[in-house]
């Protein structure tokens, strides 16, 4: 997965680009799988939720989480590590006991988003408590989001 990562490393792709007007990037969730039915995907307005993590060039991130017209954010920072193999984005949350890390994880507040090619991520951070895999879709973020 060398490429992919070479894609991202040093968080090129998270650094402001004035050509485009960006200031990172935006992992978008567009979907969600159920542990319970894994052949069924549930996307966009049929989601029980909506969220946006921006990550910007300096290390730091954004969750931005929409529940039945309830808004939260939540922040933290971010790196890029590779676990056996296997590329992800790392976000630490700043307050690790905040709603918005869904995961069950062995380290309170961190959640690891895999890289599954330079536009798609998947986080099965919850999983092993019955939560859903997120599929997330990146973008360009600008300074204005």
């Amino acid at each position: 997965m060398l490429p992919v990562l070479g894609l991202l490393s040093c968080d090129d792709d998270a650094k402001p680009d004035p050509e485009q007007g960006g200031c990172g990037i935006v992992l978008n969730l567009v979907g969600m799988v159920s542990p319970w039915q894994p052949n069924v995907e549930t996307k966009g307005v049929d989601m029980p939720w909506q969220e946006s993590i921006f990550l910007w060039g300096d290390g730091t991130f954004v969750k931005h989480y929409v529940k039945e017209g309830v808004e939260e954010n939540a922040k933290g920072t971010y790196t890029y590590v590779t676990q056996d193999e296997i590329d992800y984005v790392e976000l630490t949350f700043n307050d690790p006991k905040s709603p918005l890390v869904e995961a069950c994880g062995a380290e309170p507040g961190k959640v690891l988003i895999k890289i599954d090619s330079a536009t798609r991520f998947t986080s099965g951070a919850w999983t092993p408590c019955d939560g859903p895999s997120l599929i997330y879709e990146k973008k360009v973020a600008n300074c204005e989001d």
